[in-house]
């Protein structure tokens, strides 16, 4: 079947659906993305004439993915149309708006290929793990997530050739987004994670929190290395700094096999001495610590940052004498 990505440009290339779409390609499906704001967006969506078209979004541009889904609507009624990403996951009620058919709760690697194969068989789509539906009578069918994979190297290196056929400025930058976890195993007010660990996927952090492997992360940064520029590397990993044994086997390889400078984000409450020799060892040359506020309660009783100012300025002193530099 064809499978269309269609979302707004971003300050950096979006990884969920490049996710996505090595998964469907896996069983033999087509994916295209298409970005908007695009003055040829009819023409590009007929041209490929998708059986499913997804949309992946956060909060505060959801208005606009209806708005879109509703003119694709409009010009093929037949295609079947799947929102994902953390707005649906957690507003589970976004299904009922007009012209959406289902949405995807939580991590959907899984979901989209069942979903996909059952549109393509004539299958129930009714009873999909992590898969709410909404049949022709406008009923609404709600089914559990299926358990978290925990090898996350299982899914495979993302299909980055998704994302940089439809935008050059992504294809082009030499700055190129990795992400090497999932999950988070802090309950910081303003972040999602706490609302998808405890009340979609009901887990503990051992089950939540999971990392690739560095042989996977390396692999990957080697494909992208081979066909596209790249001379630098945005790790995006909610807490870089999460596993000291991990750390360590990347300072140790990373250097050697890639040798491309890089920036992360750390956890200061969880940062060592230590922890910064190995990331400057590994060439990073930049650090991104969450102060959030310099008010305490705020801080740790509105935000839930559990960090004292006393870590903040530890963490930041570290970066600093490091050679590295230090950023919010």
């Amino acid at each position: 079947m064809n499978v269309l990505f269609i979302g707004p440009y971003l300050g950096q290339e979006p990884l969920g659906p490049m996710c996505l779409s090595t998964a469907l390609k896996r069983v033999g499906h087509k994916t295209r993305m298409i970005f908007t704001p695009d003055a040829h967006l009819e023409a590009k969506v007929r041209a490929f004439a998708p059986d499913v078209v997804c949309y992946s979004f956060t909060t505060g541009i959801h208005m606009t993915i209806l708005g879109i889904n509703l003119q694709v609507k409009s010009w093929m009624p037949e295609v079947v149309s799947i929102c994902g990403g953390f707005h649906v996951t957690v507003v589970p009620e976004f299904l009922s708006e007009p012209g959406i058919d289902a949405i995807c709760r939580g991590e959907g690697e899984g979901a989209i290929v069942d979903f996909v194969n059952a549109l393509e068989t004539g299958g129930d789509l009714r009873h999909i793990p992590n898969i709410h539906y909404k049949d022709a009578e406008g009923k609404i069918w709600t089914n559990e997530p299926r358990p978290l994979e925990q090898d996350i190297d299982s899914f495979g290196i993302m299909d980055r050739s998704l994302v940089y056929d439809a935008a050059d400025m992504y294809k082009l930058s030499e700055r190129k987004v990795i992400k090497t976890d999932r999950g988070c195993p802090m309950n910081c007010s303003s972040c999602f994670h706490h609302a998808r660990k405890k009340k979609v996927y009901k887990v503990t952090n051992n089950e939540y929190v999971r990392r690739r492997s560095v042989d996977h992360v390396i692999q990957e940064a080697r494909q992208i290395k081979e066909h596209y520029p790249l001379t630098f590397v945005h790790f995006v990993d909610d807490i870089f700094n999460i596993n000291n044994g991990w750390l360590e086997d990347f300072a140790e390889r990373w250097p050697k096999e890639i040798g491309l400078p890089f920036d992360c984000i750390l956890m200061a409450n969880m940062v060592t001495e230590k922890h910064i020799a190995l990331l400057r060892k590994a060439g990073c040359i930049q650090a991104r610590i969450a102060f959030e506020a310099a008010n305490d309660h705020k801080r740790n009783a509105v935000m839930k940052k559990n960090t004292t100012r006393a870590q903040l300025v530890r963490a930041a002193t570290h970066i600093k004498c490091h050679g590295m530099r230090p950023a919010s």
